[in-house]
């Protein structure tokens, strides 16, 4: 079974990661990256020789067989059954509320974090490793603060795994 895939990005680093996924399953599944543009048609049926015949109008086609420039499928929705993973680190600490704020910010940099945005008592991060991109939500309290994790596949239980060490070791072991 062939499957298409619309792969929309933001960024050339989004895109370049986007590559190195394809690139490591290239040798489990057959995965061709078509030069060329990639149109998605909504239209009906009866519709498309016509729109087919004005496109290859207009292509240089310098044999009968340059037809082979313009393959079509016909496609239908796949529902993508992946949920995000999340997971939530609750600490309590008895250290001033500003010494847990310069650690956190210490270790949101340690790990590779990048600051994205604040909302009341929320700040939220973004991080991004082989394992893959996560976000990072920080809601600090007075003597309590929650670590909140957002991504797909193992990058979720990676940086729960050193957010937890480098909190534990910071209290205390607790």
């Amino acid at each position: 079974m062939k499957y298409i895939l619309f792969v929309r990005y933001e960024t050339d680093a989004e895109r370049k990661r986007i590559d190195y996924a394809v690139e490591r399953w290239s040798d489990r599944i057959n995965i061709t990256k078509p030069r060329g543009m990639a149109i998605l048609l909504d239209a009906d049926e009866s519709l498309i020789p016509d729109f087919l015949d004005d496109l290859l109008s207009r292509l240089e086609l310098r044999e009968l067989r340059d037809r082979g420039k313009v393959q079509v499928f016909r496609a239908e929705p796949y529902s993508i059954d992946i949920e995000h993973k999340r997971r939530v680190l609750t600490y309590e600490f008895n250290v001033s509320k500003s010494a847990m704020e310069r650690f956190l910010n210490y270790m949101i940099s340690k790990i590779g974090g990048s600051y994205e945005y604040s909302s009341e008592k929320t700040k939220v991060y973004s991080a991004y490793t082989k394992k893959g991109y996560i976000r990072i939500e920080v809601t600090l309290g007075d003597n309590r603060v929650a670590i909140a994790l957002e991504g797909y596949g193992e990058v979720v239980n990676f940086f729960s795994a050193r957010i937890d060490e480098e909190m534990k070791i910071f209290l205390g072991g607790e």
